[in-house]
């Protein structure tokens, strides 16, 4: 067999696609085997002109929902595009029978915006790379 000593470690600053989905593959192969279901995949894009211009992307997992991702181009932001997608997702969570929705963000991004949404903090790390990670959580229906 193989041995550690036979083994090439590669320090890698950007990710290599594929070497990105042998990961995840593997992980889920491992999460499998313990009997644990792996979140399911949730994104609502928007587009003007067949152009990305929005979007946000999240996982559900059990009777949770995790926004991973928000993002608005500039030129469409304070327009309530933000607000619609993160309903958008969260409508669909419900659906898949979650109850409550997870985000974290760090403390210069948008976290007025998910408060104003119905979402409260429940933790809060200091001084992560210079700024808070705040982790919010809302209840759903």
């Amino acid at each position: 067999g193989v041995h550690m000593d036979d083994l090439d470690f590669r320090l890698a600053a950007q990710a290599e696609p594929n070497a990105q989905a042998v990961l995840a593959f593997g992980i889920d192969a491992a999460n499998r085997d313990t009997g644990a279901v792996g979140p399911e995949p949730l994104n609502v894009y928007v587009y003007a002109q067949d152009e990305m211009v929005a979007g946000v992307s999240g996982d559900t997992l059990g009777t949770n929902l995790v926004i991973t991702a928000l993002w608005v181009d500039s030129a469409f932001r304070s327009q309530g595009v933000a607000r619609r997608l993160v309903e958008m997702i969260e409508a669909e969570a419900q659906g898949r029978g979650c109850k409550t929705a997870l985000v974290d963000v760090m403390s210069y991004q948008p976290v007025a915006f998910f408060a104003k949404t119905g979402y409260h903090e429940i933790a809060r790390l200091t001084n992560v790379y210079d700024h808070d990670r705040v982790f919010l959580r809302k209840n759903l229906g």
